[in-house]
């Protein structure tokens, strides 16, 4: 038998592409309902899905839906974190007596794998659960600026590194970045 041919071949990528292809063939649509049968209830309800049909295009949701379907194809579980910016977007007024701007305001739409968030133990749906924490690696420099903190936090994240996690950060060309952890809990 060894004049035999013998070929090995991954079917995972092709297999798993055209899951995804079937599992998002559909786009984003959205439905406001409206409260109420006037006609200005019913076109706040209209003017609602056009601003999330354009933020939609605008900050591509469609490659955040698709990452969250992969990772929860691969993981078996994965999230989309709504956080609402209010300091991003166009200068929408400015308050005369204290001269601060005030902004439109933006949602940020950020994928997450099973290994960057947790929720509450014991909650069997995310509906139930009165809060979760998500986990982030972020240089000191960053937290430090970005939390307000006096002193630069330590670099804790990358003690936890396996060496395989170690060889495929520093396999990429750059070095092992010094990164440190962050616990969030959303409410």
């Amino acid at each position: 038998e060894s004049d035999r041919f013998r070929g090995v071949f991954n079917l995972i990528r092709p297999r798993t592409s055209n899951l995804l292809g079937r599992m998002l063939k559909r786009d984003l649509g959205f439905e406001s309902v409206p409260s109420g049968t006037s006609d200005d209830v019913v076109s706040a309800a209209k003017l609602g899905e056009f601003i999330l049909h354009f933020d939609a295009i605008e900050e591509d949701w469609e490659t955040v839906r698709a990452l969250a379907v992969f990772d929860c194809l691969m993981g078996g579980t994965s999230a989309v974190a709504v956080e609402w910016r209010p300091k991003e977007g166009g200068e929408l007024a400015t308050d005369p007596s204290t001269g601060e701007a005030t902004y439109y305001g933006k949602s940020r739409l950020t994928n997450l794998s099973i290994a960057e968030f947790c929720l509450e133990p014991g909650t069997r749906t995310p509906r139930e659960a009165r809060w979760w924490i998500r986990s982030l690696a972020l240089p000191p420099e960053q937290v430090k600026e970005q939390y307000g903190l006096k002193d630069l936090p330590a670099a804790d994240a990358t003690s936890a590194y396996s060496p395989m996690h170690r060889q495929l950060i520093s396999g990429v060309g750059g070095p092992l970045v010094e990164l440190c952890t962050v616990l969030v809990c959303y409410q």
